[in-house]
């Protein structure tokens, strides 16, 4: 089986002003992964800084898992061509791994546009809809949802 994880960023990323490491490092947990599941291949579709993929350092890609094929784009790559990269690598499923870097909403939306493309190619995604990522980022329509499900919220004002 063939597993990509994809991982966008729509802000320019610059790793000389910003600084993350992750410990344990990315570079392990993968090798860990294709330990335990030796028969599948794992390719990784990420715009810098790949967050929770990638270990970095500044700008540059600096510890890489032997087993992980890596396909860095650049930080102006549109959804269609992510989307376009990540079909070129033939996958039986597409994880989507958001990232958390301003601005916070665009980044599932991205994510999520990119997955309506692959499902339209007949790529198996995990990852969440553009809809979803709307209503979690949205305090409004997040409390309109919850209401509408019978979940139990507090009254509340909303100031625009």
């Amino acid at each position: 089986m063939n597993i990509v994880f994809y991982s966008t960023c729509s802000t320019v990323f610059d790793g000389t002003t910003f600084h993350y490491e992750n410990l344990p490092l990315n570079k392990s947990k993968l090798e860990t992964l294709i330990q335990l599941y030796p028969e599948h291949n794992f390719s990784i579709v990420a715009q810098l800084p790949g967050i929770f993929l990638l270990d970095l350092c500044g700008n540059e890609l600096n510890q890489k898992s032997e087993g992980v094929k890596y396909e860095l784009l650049s930080s102006d790559s549109t959804t269609s061509e992510i989307s376009e990269k990540i079909i070129s690598l033939n996958p039986s499923i597409a994880i989507s791994i958001t990232g958390f870097f301003r601005p916070f909403d665009w980044q599932g939306i991205k994510d999520g546009l990119i997955a309506e493309k692959l499902i339209q190619n007949g790529i198996k995604v995990l990852a969440n809809s553009v809809q979803t990522q709307t209503i979690c980022f949205d305090k409004i329509l997040t409390q309109n949802f919850l209401e509408t499900n019978n979940f139990s919220v507090p009254k509340s004002i909303s100031v625009n």
